[in-house]
């Protein structure tokens, strides 16, 4: 049984987050069974309909405990094994956390799939990864058909709609019960898969244990922002990533608070429009969302006042975003910092103290070490790469063991980050190590760069690469988007090489600034710098 809050000494709360878990855990006992017995009519989860943008429905804790039960017993009657694989390649909802937190509970292991996957991959993924089920939305049929013959262990296939060689959701639980025994596993057991790109070009996928989520959840959600269990949640990033999963699933949950569940795809317009609507009060985005959002508050009123706290991650926060939407909104965003390998954040900045610029400092329960090339720590304010330690830390790359051994450094996680720390512990992020470059031996932050040209308030998006020209030197290149497609580049040009001379040294100054309608994103929204560098290599290639 694992401990609830309890008191100590003086009053004083035992976070939860420090309490060692029992060896036979499983974390569906954490997210759900105690809820479902202490609070069974408290609401868990809210969907948003993708017609209205209206919470449509409300599942209570208990209602999700009988939805999940009836999907756990039809799993075993489907005679899934601990252990084995199960995808989930569904749109947020209530099927999706129901398909997730049963396939847990019998012991199974949860894949999470992108909805943007190509057939190409998805059918790489199904038969590298030993997928024996699946759970998929009617909408990615054609993407598993188109791959169905060369499946070679995917035998069970549940669609939220009747299709061939399909079984519906429906009738898949239609005489299941609604009564079932949690698998009784061990707490470093694996549970659950993210996959995540990378520079080796092909998705990688990130297994983590039953206790992953228990600590990470809780020293971000508890013992950091503090969220209490009257907290409604929202989330931009879907369940399949991890700060969707930890924002829109386990964090809520281990809060005993509820979510808001968003089938489709969340433009800037809607994310306001549900907001003003279901009025959560702790809510998530990536930056270049914020950046929209403000864009859409400027033309309409939207009531975002519900929120307490806005939180961001997964890439820099620009001070002019932080401070414009302080400036709009009358709150400041909390930036933290995380990484599929350590399951969720492991920094932020403290919910109404935070700071523009920084990540914050680390999480308790976490530590960073930040080293140069030769693998000793650099000295305070100089950049270096980020290690990471914590509770939370990923188990493997699956069929990635040289992978695995150079991220995994004993206790430590190598982020693939750039950071420099100043004295007072907050981080500072530079980059990533495939995306920063060094020009004279020395780090060259495209952040700094990009803030730089930012702060001039005559582009609205920036973004830094570099190609490594025929003389071997690395040369800098800046994508811009100005305010207005009127406005005259050459102008825009040398007023920014101006402040760039006044403010850097000469060689951080990019080599040609090139302009765009819009910058390359990714499925979440954040700057495709990938894309950007091939489009560089070309620039420098025609030269």
């Amino acid at each position: 049984m694992v401990m609830e809050n309890a008191s100590q000494g003086k009053g004083e709360s035992t976070r939860r987050s420090k309490i060692r878990l029992p060896e036979r855990f499983n974390i569906v006992e954490e997210l759900l069974e105690k809820p479902a017995s202490s609070i069974p009519t408290s609401v868990a989860i809210r969907e948003v309909s993708p017609t209205t943008l209206e919470v449509v429905r409300t599942y209570t804790y208990f209602d999700l405990y009988r939805s999940v039960n009836k999907i756990a017993n039809s799993l075993r009657e489907s005679n899934i094994l601990p252990e084995q694989r199960i995808g989930i390649m569904m749109n947020d909802g209530v099927d999706f956390v129901s398909a997730f937190l049963a396939i847990l509970k019998v012991g199974a292991v949860a894949v999470m799939l992108n909805t943007y996957v190509d057939e190409a991959w998805l059918k790489f993924i199904l038969n590298d990864s030993y997928i024996r089920g699946l759970f998929i939305d009617k909408n990615y049929l054609p993407k598993l058909v188109a791959a169905k013959n060369d499946l070679k262990y995917t035998r069970l296939v549940v669609s939220t709609t009747e299709a061939d060689g399909t079984r519906s959701l429906e009738e898949f639980v239609r005489h299941s019960s609604p009564v079932s025994e949690v698998e009784g596993v061990s707490r470093d057991d694996i549970a659950f898969w993210y996959f995540t790109s990378g520079s080796t070009g092909r998705p990688k996928g990130v297994a983590h244990h039953h206790h992953d989520m228990y600590y990470a959840g809780l020293a971000y959600y508890d013992d950091t922002l503090r969220a209490r269990s009257n907290d409604i949640f929202f989330s931009s990033a879907k369940l399949y990533f991890s700060a969707g999963m930890g924002f829109g699933l386990y964090g809520p949950f281990l809060i005993r608070g509820s979510t808001v569940l968003y089938p489709g795809k969340l433009a800037a317009d809607t994310l306001l429009q549900i907001i003003s609507r279901a009025k959560p009060t702790l809510f998530l985005a990536v930056p270049t969302i914020y950046a929209r959002m403000l864009e859409a508050i400027a033309l309409k009123k939207f009531d975002v006042s519900s929120v307490r706290i806005f939180a961001a991650g997964g890439e820099f926060l620009p001070p002019q975003v932080f401070k414009k939407w302080k400036d709009t909104v009358g709150m400041e965003i909390t930036d933290g910092m995380g990484a599929a390998e350590v399951c969720h954040y492991f920094t932020s900045n403290i919910p109404g103290q935070s700071r523009p610029v920084t990540c914050g400092r680390m999480i308790e329960g976490y530590e960073a070490r930040i080293v140069g090339a030769d693998g000793k720590n650099v000295k305070e304010g100089d950049i270096g790469s980020l290690l990471v330690k914590g509770k939370s830390t990923f188990a493997y790359y699956w069929h990635m063991d040289e992978l695995t051994k150079r991220t995994k450094l004993g206790e430590w996680v190598s982020t693939g980050d750039l950071v420099y720390r100043d004295k007072e512990g907050y981080i500072y992020f530079c980059g990533r190590e495939d995306h920063s470059f060094k020009i004279h031996g020395l780090w060259v932050s495209p952040i700094e760069i990009e803030n730089e040209i930012l702060s001039t308030e005559i582009i609205r998006e920036c973004c830094v690469v570099s190609w490594t020209t025929a003389n071997g030197i690395a040369e800098p290149v800046a994508y811009l988007v100005a305010n207005s497609l009127g406005d005259d580049k050459e102008k825009i040009t040398e007023e920014i090489k101006a402040r760039l001379k006044a403010k850097l040294s000469g060689y951080k100054i990019p080599k040609a600034f090139v302009f765009l309608g819009s910058l390359p994103k990714t499925s979440v929204d954040k700057l495709d710098r990938s894309t950007l560098l091939k489009e560089a290599s070309r620039y420098f290639t025609n030269l």
